[in-house]
């Protein structure tokens, strides 16, 4: 599936398999479902693990990035053909905010979810290592 630079968009009957490809999206990009609190449960329930892979390109290079989650919740990270250590790695590859009914919480919810929501920009536009979202992070916990 090709998805252009810009937004896309997914239109489809009911069990079309639009959601699958957000959930799938969802698990490179940031590590979790969208949809369910546990990665494991989006598991085939005869299978053992999923692993989703994707082919992205950013500033003109093509990644390739794989997942596999286990049902123990253990994941194995690769970004171009090499284990990757975190899930920051494909975050900075493939950014994605995903606007759900939820969103009304950065507003009217708990301090947290804006942070939440902070942290995602900081992390995406910092200087490129991640440096600035480590400080911010830092300075977050030790506010106290």
């Amino acid at each position: 599936m090709s998805l252009g630079p810009s937004v896309n968009m997914l239109v489809g009957d009911n069990g079309a398999g639009k959601t699958s490809v957000l959930e799938a999206v969802s698990i490179l990009s940031i590590g979790r479902s969208f949809v369910s609190s546990r990665v494991r449960s989006v598991i085939a329930f005869d299978q053992p693990s999923l692993t989703v892979f994707g082919k992205v390109k950013k500033a003109g290079i093509d990644h390739r990035l794989a997942v596999q989650v286990c049902r123990n919740e253990e994941r194995k990270l690769r970004v171009d053909g090499l284990v990757a250590r975190g899930q920051g790695a494909f975050s900075k590859i493939l950014p994605v905010l995903q606007i759900t009914p939820h969103v009304v919480d950065l507003i009217s919810g708990n301090p947290g979810d804006r942070r939440r929501f902070v942290d995602w920009g900081a992390f995406h536009w910092s200087d490129g290592n991640g440096q600035l979202f480590s400080g911010l992070r830092r300075a977050v916990l030790q506010r106290n």
